[in-house]
């Protein structure tokens, strides 16, 4: 019987402590904004409002998401290629595209030109049309990082 009290109660005083370590986390950390698109370049970061990332095109394609079902997208977005060229980054260099939540996803070199952000209301979407592997479709995108 005192050892089952002892083990409640260090039980409690362990999910307690990891209770006061995960506000310590979330209100340490950076907030990300989603109104704008932060480029990391070299060390350097370059803010792009979202409405200065122009001109738009009309694009449109499949996407597969992560239940092998084929959406059609047909909206205004821009190229990663045309983003990094807006931040001053001229030459073709891969890029980590990463999410509000911090999840990322690398995009090659030669794919810039073919990787396009899409506005949406809640924010931007990364897709990657045509390919199979639905982690490449990634909303709320608030920074790309070059390597």
């Amino acid at each position: 019987m005192k050892n089952r009290k002892l083990t409640i109660v260090i039980i409690g005083v362990l999910l307690i402590l990891t209770a006061i370590l995960a506000l310590i986390h979330l209100t340490a950390r950076e907030k990300e904004t989603t109104d704008a698109l932060q480029i990391v370049l070299h060390g350097k970061t370059v803010t792009l409002a979202l409405d200065e990332l122009k001109p738009l095109e009309r694009v449109s394609g499949s996407v597969v998401n992560g239940r092998g079902e084929i959406t059609q997208v047909d909206t205004e977005g821009i190229s990663v290629k045309n983003v990094l060229a807006l931040a001053g980054m001229t030459d073709d260099t891969s890029v980590q595209v990463i999410a509000a939540d911090e999840y990322s996803v690398a995009v090659a070199a030669e794919e810039t030109g073919e990787v396009w952000l899409l506005m949406e209301e809640d924010g931007l979407r990364l897709v990657v049309f045509g390919d199979p592997d639905s982690r490449r479709n990634v909303r709320n995108v608030v920074r790309l990082s070059v390597e």
